[in-house]
């Protein structure tokens, strides 16, 4: 089943929309505003009635909330799991909160992948989540992040959960992007008209 992203030139170009519980690429360019355009899409999904799940792991909760409230987008009910404040030594109220510090991807990585499968089982309903980033698990490695998305796929299809992750090319390799790019159901390519 189609699921519309609320942006009509992109739900034309993907044929009615994305898949529901599948998940989503936006690979884009270093000058890409990435994280309004994910939020305007989980806005829609909140209006449509899925409950909206956003992992962070560049900026607060509250910078996203309060992005998404001056474009008027909704947010009500939205589920977060904050993996940067620990590494900002903030204190966070969400609801899921890593430990670890991003700065060591290793350990930081197993911790969010933990947190966002309990998030998704714990949540009840259909759901869109927004992983904002995944570059920031690159230090594990493109095929470890790709095995392991290959088995939270699993995980969304049950939860019925559609996920999109975030993801710029600060210049990877053409093998690490294919090991990224290859494990997805769609990977839309987002960058600047010149």
């Amino acid at each position: 089943m189609k699921i519309s992203t609320g942006i009509q030139k992109l739900d034309e170009i993907l044929g009615g929309g994305i898949e529901s519980n599948s998940a989503v690429l936006f690979l884009t360019g270093t000058l890409i505003d990435k994280s309004s355009f994910s939020q305007h899409i989980l806005s829609t999904r909140i209006l449509e009635g899925d409950k909206g799940i956003y992992l962070t792991t560049s900026k607060p909760p509250s910078v996203i909330l309060k992005n998404m409230y001056e474009h008027g987008w909704e947010s009500e009910g939205m589920v977060f799991i904050d993996c940067i404040s620990s590494t900002l030594k903030q204190e966070s109220d969400a609801s899921y909160v890593l430990k670890s510090l991003v700065t060591r991807p290793e350990e930081a990585w197993e911790e969010t992948l933990k947190l966002l499968e309990k998030a998704l089982k714990e949540t009840p309903g259909l759901k869109t989540v927004v992983f904002d980033c995944l570059e920031v698990f690159m230090g594990v490695g493109a095929k470890r992040v790709a095995n392991d998305i290959k088995k939270l796929k699993n995980i969304l299809e049950d939860t019925k959960s559609t996920c999109l992750f975030l993801f710029t090319d600060w210049g990877y390799s053409k093998e690490e992007l294919e090991e990224v790019c290859n494990v997805m159901d769609t990977v839309i390519r987002l960058d600047t008209i010149e």
